[in-house]
């Protein structure tokens, strides 16, 4: 498991929270948030607030792979991801997608239902399984 400052991340901070609430001094400039709306306070990019920069720890790039907008750490950055894609997040451009997605939906209903009849009973099908193939074909096309 991923270890900083000498705690495994996940289970030591849990830790920590579970003994001393919903604020804990994890590191000499480094606090940790149980709370789930504190994400949303912090980084939001709300007209009139202070934008606080990203946190190395949690989102800087991993070695060997691009920036992007899941890991751009500064705000001016981030701000250029996030223009450059906007335009994708509109009412009519979401609305353009929806013939491949809906084809993707016929096609994977398509798929179950030949699955159907091999047995007399129906067939066992491991959906997730069927999910994860129409999920992946969908993101592929709609990227």
């Amino acid at each position: 498991m991923f270890c900083h400052y000498g705690l495994s991340v996940f289970t030591d901070v849990q830790g920590l929270h579970l003994r001393y609430g919903e604020v804990v001094h994890i590191a000499p400039d480094e606090i940790s948030l149980a709370q789930t709306d504190a994400f949303q306070e912090i980084y939001s990019n709300a007209p009139g607030r202070p934008t606080f920069p990203k946190s190395k720890l949690w989102h800087d790039t991993a070695p060997g792979r691009p920036h992007s907008v899941l890991n751009a750490l500064h705000v001016k950055a981030d701000a250029r991801f996030l223009e450059a894609m906007s335009s994708s997040f509109i009412e009519k451009a979401v609305r353009m997608q929806r013939p491949i997605l809906q084809n993707h939906v016929s096609l994977f209903i398509d798929q179950l239902e030949r699955l159907g009849p091999k047995e007399p009973n129906g067939a066992v099908v491991d959906i997730v399984r069927w999910f994860c193939f129409v999920g992946f074909d969908l993101v592929g096309d709609v990227a």
